[in-house]
């Protein structure tokens, strides 16, 4: 209780000043406790222990917050910034994502394209490049939390043509990964290797659902959240660790506050499957949290059944035969059948924890037409998304 009531102060403001003044006072609470002090406490080692890395967590998104409250302010405070394409030697590519080598390092590209708007280049193009840097700042940032889950950003390189222009983000690879160790995403391995254990499949399902959770706290939404941007660095003959998840494809990634301006993703894109069909409409509303969560809810499916969302939902190779199903997805997944089969190969906690993502509105603590940019809905939003998803596959007992 008392973690959430500082998860919702941390939702609330946007100080500076504040935020560091938090900050400084987790990392107070999380000064070692002489042993005549604990054992005056009602309370075990490892509760106290369990205490002390909520309040380091919580130390790390107030610095992260007020470093990101910084930049909105100020983009001249930041450190990270464009890297000239020809100091980068890349190594081999996909649509999507690039292994190349940098400064003698290997590392990993993620690509970002857009068509250039001719009506208004000039401004367009200076807000896309803005978020562009802002974006690798953040995720390049030394507070950014490790319960992100996020890659570690270096900089970005860019591509130019008439008609195109590409942002790629360059990336560190984690811990001890070599040249040979390539990010394969989580479509890939539930695509190729056999289904894993019930007991790696909630942790993995807790852990990228608590990332998207401390990404909102912080008021920023992913916009991309699929199985293919969820992945893992396998060294040849290894098998992936299913605990070590990275949560990428950040590149329609945004501040949710009012007045942010919106980037559109592609239209009528394989990804759509993915995505809650409001945001399909010829209308194209703004992103939301709330779109986030359901998305997430589509990768839990996944996860619990081992299957691609595309493979369950018998999604047409046909094109046009396509984009006129992926509106009726959420119904199909809704129905009381596919929920019922969920409980019989994740258990009766996971399905409920589903079932609100895709409902979203109320389930997660939304009164109708709510403004989640406001920053109580937010708050009162996150404390819902804590208890009702992360917490009950949590509480999983396998």
């Amino acid at each position: 209780m008392q973690h959430q009531t500082y998860m919702v102060m941390l939702q609330l403001n946007s100080k500076v000043e504040e935020l560091k003044q938090m900050s400084m006072a987790m990392q107070v609470k999380t000064q070692p406790l002489d042993r005549q002090t604990l054992n005056g406490l009602s309370r075990t080692p490892t509760l106290v222990a369990g205490q002390d890395d909520a309040n380091a967590s919580l130390s790390r998104l107030a610095e992260f917050k007020a470093r990101q409250s910084q930049v909105e302010q100020d983009d001249s405070s930041v450190d990270l910034g464009h890297i000239r394409a020809d100091a980068v030697m890349i190594m081999s590519s996909n649509s999507t994502r690039s292994e190349a080598v940098y400064l003698e390092k290997s590392v990993w590209i993620e690509w970002k394209a857009y068509v250039l708007d001719h009506h208004s280049p000039s401004a367009w193009d200076r807000m896309i490049e803005d978020r562009v840097k802002q974006l690798a700042n953040l995720l390049g940032s030394s507070s950014k939390p490790e319960e992100f889950r996020a890659p570690q950003c270096l900089g970005y390189i860019e591509e130019k043509s008439e008609e195109k222009r590409s942002f790629g983000f360059i990336y560190d690879k984690p811990g001890d990964a070599t040249s040979a160790t390539k990010p394969i995403s989580l479509l890939e391995l539930i695509k190729t290797i056999k289904t894993p254990s019930l007991t790696q499949r909630r942790v993995l399902a807790q852990a990228i659902s608590e990332s998207l959770m401390y990404l909102h706290s912080v008021n920023w939404l992913h916009k991309g959240i699929r199985s293919d941007n969820v992945v893992f660095f396998v060294q040849p003959g290894s098998e992936a660790v299913l605990t070590e998840p990275i949560l990428s494809g950040f590149e329609y990634a945004r501040p949710d506050i009012t007045g942010e301006m919106t980037e559109p993703t592609p239209r009528y894109s394989e990804n759509d499957v993915y995505k809650h069909p409001h945001t399909l409409s010829i209308a194209r509303p703004r992103s939301k949290k709330s779109d986030d969560v359901y998305s997430m809810g589509v990768v839990l499916i996944e996860i619990a059944h081992w299957r691609s969302i595309a493979d369950m939902v018998g999604l047409p190779k046909d094109t046009k035969a396509a984009r006129a199903m992926v509106r009726k997805v959420r119904g199909m997944l809704l129905e009381h059948e596919f929920l019922e089969g969920l409980k019989g190969v994740a258990g009766d906690l996971y399905e409920e924890a589903v079932r609100k993502c895709l409902v979203g509105g109320e389930e997660l603590g939304l009164a109708k037409n709510a403004d989640e940019t406001d920053p109580e809905v937010g708050a009162a939003m996150h404390e819902t998304y804590s208890r009702e998803i992360v917490g009950k596959i949590r509480n999983m007992r396998v």
